[in-house]
């Protein structure tokens, strides 16, 4: 499912969000990039291939989708959404909140489930990712170009920590303040079909927006 850097129109002018299964983890740890198993081989004895990608990538996945001890095999090991835009039909923007680069607070997040700094980090080399998807809405180029100073100069300083659930204003994950960044952005310039799915976003869990991406609850108000 990998998202498209052009579509093909260069009339395309679109904004919304990019999801993935499990972050390919950028330059902060290589060794954790993801590597999805696409070859359907089923794992769960006596089931249909079919729930491999239901628990891993579908609508029951959560970040605790992993067996024992094995949980760098697992799809849901994390998960990651970014805020999205595409001008005349190139992937122009793409920006997630992520926890503070540094070794305190990967722990603290990813591993004790807290609260760290946080920070917005570049998502556009996640398009390129074998199961990054992409929620889009077509806009006006002006609509479209306006999501980045939007989010760069209104947005972006309303958040200060990263956390898995939302603990508060600007207290959350990259779920929760993408789709609210991009919920504010719609309503307040009169996007009402965009403002009305992204409140259908009722939780943070990335395997629940997954779940509503890939089950196209979220194209149509």
């Amino acid at each position: 499912m990998t998202v498209a850097s052009y579509s093909g129109n260069a009339g395309d002018n679109a904004i919304g969000l990019i999801a993935c299964s499990r972050h390919q983890s950028g330059s902060y740890m290589p060794w954790a990039q993801h590597t999805p198993k696409m070859d359907f081989i089923n794992p769960v004895q006596g089931g249909p291939a079919v729930d491999w990608m239901r628990k891993n990538i579908g609508f029951e996945a959560t970040r605790y989708s992993r067996t024992y001890l094995k949980f760098w095999d697992s799809e849901q090991w994390t998960g990651h959404t970014g805020l999205f835009a595409r001008m005349g039909g190139q992937a122009a923007f793409a920006e997630g909140r992520v926890p503070q680069a540094g070794a305190k607070s990967y722990f603290t997040t990813l591993v004790q489930g807290g609260e760290a700094p946080g920070e917005w980090q570049n998502d556009l080399p996640m398009i390129d990712h074998p199961i990054c998807i992409s929620l889009e809405f077509p806009v006006t180029q002006v609509q479209a170009s306006g999501l980045v100073p939007y989010w760069r100069d209104l947005a972006r300083g309303q958040f200060k920590t990263y956390s898995f659930e939302v603990l508060g204003d600007g207290r959350c994950n990259c779920v929760w303040a993408s789709s609210s960044v991009l919920r504010a952005y719609a309503e307040s310039n009169g996007i009402a079909e965009v403002a009305a799915v992204m409140r259908k976003v009722t939780s943070p869990v990335q395997g629940k927006l997954m779940g509503q991406i890939m089950g196209r609850e979220l194209l149509a108000a």
